[in-house]
């Protein structure tokens, strides 16, 4: 069975979520404070991250044209990471369900291995 296409789009919505939670939360400043801190501590371990690039403005750019499971892998963990980082800041906070968080784009994430990536990224320190 072949795994699904993944459509550098869909990691654009699925950032734009994600980031926007945060900021909404936490501002917009430290959004993208969190956002660029959790890159960078990721990057030595997943070096598939240099694949995307952000900008302050909430916008994500693809940098290859079709991402595989390596990048798949590498994005889930580092949106782990950011909303981790975001609960971190945010004393009381209940742990964010990133299914509802990313509930519009449910149908296209579920046949792919986000959902299992993001899961297991939960478990890791770094």
């Amino acid at each position: 069975m072949n795994a699904p296409k993944l459509s550098p789009d869909l990691f654009k919505q699925v950032f734009v979520a994600c980031y926007d939670f945060v900021g909404m939360l936490v501002g917009e400043r430290k959004a993208s404070k969190q956002c660029q801190d959790s890159y960078m501590a990721l990057l030595p371990y997943f070096y598939h991250l240099n694949r995307f690039d952000f900008s302050a403005k909430r916008e994500l750019d693809v940098l290859i044209a079709e991402p595989g499971d390596n990048e798949l892998l590498a994005f889930a963990a580092w949106m782990q990471l950011f909303l981790r980082y975001m609960q971190n800041e945010l004393a009381g906070l209940d742990d964010v369900d990133i299914r509802i968080l990313t509930g519009e784009y449910a149908l296209d994430l579920e046949p792919t291995n986000f959902y299992d990536y993001y899961q297991q990224a939960s478990r890791l320190e770094y």
